[in-house]
């Protein structure tokens, strides 16, 4: 194994980007400057080959977004320092991804509208239930994110929704939340927790727009295909 010392100034991951510029680079020299420092006789390239190849990994840039502090700090080589600079980017570069679909979506009406805007929440490993809060031509007027849950289920309140739809005064609403078994499919308790949240919201003159479950390969929108659970009394 090669340490940073032992490489020509021109083969440091450092000095190639300087030059070259970062598009340049393997994805081992990236991470090796993120990484900054290798362990115990590696180099960062090879502690970044080393991380690339990992199990948990299986050189799939998707399965390293997935991953989270504590799963880098069981690969040898990795401490708090390299794991906080990991997460730190993969976040960062998850953040721009939402950004650059976010600012030209005005509009929320369509299922397929909602669903590039909350792309960014497919990547997730638990479940996450957002709530979207619509104006009376369908544009968003707030983002909340509702509720953290498990890998199978995220459980709520209604009135944490009533809540921030009072708050902000909104005409309508949009719940989404994301399944990572990449199901789509809606459970019995999605359908009755949207039934209930329906009729809840009805209460203060706020209706519920739809509700989707969705996930990295598609999504389910409960309106278009359950569209009883919306009819009001």
């Amino acid at each position: 194994m090669f340490s940073e010392s032992a490489m020509l100034e021109c083969e440091r991951p450092y000095e190639k980007l300087m030059i070259n510029g970062a598009s340049k680079l393997t994805t081992e020299e990236l991470l090796a400057i993120i990484l900054q420092n290798g362990h115990k006789g590696k180099s960062s390239l090879d502690l970044a080959e080393d991380l690339l190849r990992h199990e948990m990994i299986g050189r799939n840039l998707r399965q390293l977004a997935t991953l989270e502090s504590q799963d880098f700090r069981e690969i040898k080589g990795i401490g708090t320092a390299k794991a906080a600079r990991l997460c730190a980017c993969i976040e960062l570069a998850k953040r721009i991804n939402s950004a650059d679909t976010q600012p030209s979506i005005r509009n929320l009406s369509s299922p397929e509208a909602v669903y590039k805007y909350v792309w960014h929440i497919t990547s997730l490993t638990t479940e996450r239930l957002l709530l979207l809060l619509l104006d009376c031509h369908n544009s968003l007027l707030r983002e909340c994110v509702i509720k953290d849950g498990s890998l199978y289920s995220v459980k709520f309140e209604n009135h944490d929704i009533l809540r921030q739809a009072l708050r902000y005064n909104c005409h309508s609403a949009i719940i989404v939340h994301n399944h990572p078994s990449g199901d789509a499919a809606p459970s019995e308790a999605d359908k009755c927790a949207t039934r209930r949240l329906v009729l809840s919201l009805a209460q203060i003159d706020v209706i519920l727009h739809d509700h989707l479950v969705v996930t990295s390969k598609g999504y389910t929108s409960m309106r278009s295909d359950f569209g009883e659970l919306f009819a009001l009394p």
